[in-house]
């Protein structure tokens, strides 16, 4: 890799990064570092033997390696966007009713919701991840929006040169391989703002106009040149997308920096601590079974009937003969893994703390502390908030795209009118809650408030269906809600029957 991608973003890893860059992408260092960034921390996540080649003293073939990464990982993941929903909500029941069906049918055809599980796992893991919004009109009704996962090492944004908080345009690029040789396939997306776009204007930008789409494959040299590149097939020339304004690309970057367009990994960093946890389990490893199998030491070689120096055979059953006065001893093994625990626990807290992951969090809590919310809260304090700041960033770029959805796509591709901007139904995500409720306090709470007259019996079994009670409905709901409040307050109950009784009487004398 060349000397300026040790420098930037990336420069924490580079060294890490050897073997990793893809060879299409040589002349670019910063996106070269970037692509094998993706596929270090990917490997480390699966403890790939590739990430780190431990030093092993004594036996090359056995390293250990402890699934530290994976462990950090899968516990953040668990309090980000958890299990999210879809909120719809409009001016008119029909209107939220056709916009929760076309949503419907689109996420379960395109299993949008696992998509979305595995895609933020592993955006936790690289630091970025994409959602790609396509349409084949051929297709049949209802069937021609898709959404897909893709591969962030292919997303490459196209930004003004001039400033790159303005984006243009967006790119998918691949090596594919055709006939016996290699190639590059680039399809883009660009605004009207680009100077390439059919609508382009100089003088007097068209912000709102339909994007430009083009695929072309590449010839492999130069490929990256645009003073130099040279057409191998022209797949789909430029042409606009009629009635699609935004860009279908969606690009959620992991622990967003104002200043870089890409995220970072929830690894990064702690890369020397997992090699020193790996390392520390493998010499450990190796001293426990060298102090199993026994180290021996003597002054002398054993020799075969023909007098010629052989190896020791050792094992049940065998004798090991040595000279007179010779020395043949077993060393002394180590008497306790206690200190190269505590040292492995030691690091592994510290690249926990780094998202505030602690016992709880891990599930290693007992009852009483589980049980006592400003407790719990105060643990798990940290870790929240660092998922509720994940949760804000991937409702903002979901809000967008679910709107885009709706704005665009749906009217061009399905004929479906969910509404404009003011008066469309608005879709948004909802995440589920990260902590578990405490059924039988909650329980216990809504009764004594409901007991003591705070809220009204039908907030009261409003919440209790919330908790999961299962209660009925309608008229047998307004009987039970009237025996309650006579269980609630009998006295006041009488009273009023009495009063009522006593203005019937006043109002039956007035007529006579």
């Amino acid at each position: 890799m060349a000397e300026n991608a040790l420098t930037g973003q990336y420069s924490i890893i580079a060294t890490y990064l050897t073997g990793y860059a893809p060879s299409w992408l040589s002349s670019d260092t910063f996106n070269s570092a970037r692509i094998a960034s993706y596929s270090f921390y990917d490997a480390l996540y699966w403890n790939d033997a590739g990430g780190f080649r431990m030093t092993i003293r004594g036996d090359e073939e056995f390293p250990v390696y402890v699934p530290s990464a994976r462990r950090i990982i899968n516990t953040f993941n668990r309090y980000v966007a958890r299990k999210m929903s879809v909120n719809v909500e409009g001016q008119t029941a029909d209107q939220v009713n056709l916009a929760k069906q076309a949503f419907d049918v689109l996420f379960k055809r395109e299993r949008f919701f696992s998509q979305f599980e595995h895609s933020k796992r592993m955006g936790l893991i690289k630091g970025d991840w994409v959602f790609g919004i396509f349409a084949d009109p051929n297709k049949p009704d209802l069937a021609r929006i898709s959404i897909e996962d893709i591969d962030p090492a292919r997303y490459f944004p196209i930004v003004d040169p001039e400033n790159n908080k303005i984006t243009w345009g967006q790119s998918l690029v691949e090596q594919v391989h055709i006939g016996d040789k290699d190639y590059i396939k680039i399809q883009r997306w660009i605004k009207a703002i680009h100077p390439e776009h059919p609508n382009y204007n100089e003088e007097t930008p068209v912000y709102d106009a339909d994007i430009a789409y083009d695929d072309i494959v590449w010839q492999m040299e130069s490929w990256d040149d645009p003073t130099k590149r040279k057409t191998f097939q022209v797949n789909v020339a430029l042409d606009v997308l009629p009635g699609i304004k935004t860009l279908p690309l969606y690009h959620f970057a992991n622990n967003k920096d104002p200043n870089n367009i890409y995220g970072t990994s929830d690894l990064k960093g702690l890369e020397r601590i997992f090699l020193d946890i790996n390392q520390t389990a493998t010499d450990e490893s190796v001293a426990i079974a060298m102090a199993g199998l026994g180290l021996y030491v003597s002054d002398s070689s054993p020799v075969d009937e023909e007098g010629n120096a052989t190896d020791w055979v050792l094992g049940p059953k065998r004798v090991v003969e040595v000279p007179r006065d010779g020395k043949f001893e077993r060393i002394s093994g180590i008497a306790s893994v206690e200190p190269t625990q505590g040292h492995m626990d030691w690091l592994q807290s510290q690249a926990e703390s780094v998202l505030g992951i602690s016992d709880v969090a891990l599930g290693q809590v007992d009852v009483t502390l589980a049980e006592s919310g400003i407790a719990l809260a105060i643990r798990m304090g940290p870790l929240l908030d660092a998922a509720d700041q994940r949760d804000q960033e991937i409702t903002d770029i979901l809000t967008q795209m679910f709107h885009d959805l709706k704005l665009y796509w749906f009217p061009v591709y399905e004929r479906i009118n969910l509404g404009d901007d003011l008066t469309g139904a608005v879709i948004t995500p909802v995440f589920g809650q990260k902590l578990p409720t405490n059924i039988k306090e909650e329980y216990d709470r809504l009764a004594q408030l409901f007991l003591d007259g705070v809220i009204p019996v039908q907030i009261y079994w409003e919440k209790l269906r919330a908790l999961g009670v299962d209660l009925p409905e309608d008229a047998e709901m307004a009987r039970l809600f009237a025996e309650a409040q006579l269980l609630v307050d009998p006295a006041g109950a009488r009273l009023e029957e009495e009063a009522n009784a006593e203005d019937v009487t006043e109002d039956d004398g007035g007529l006579e």
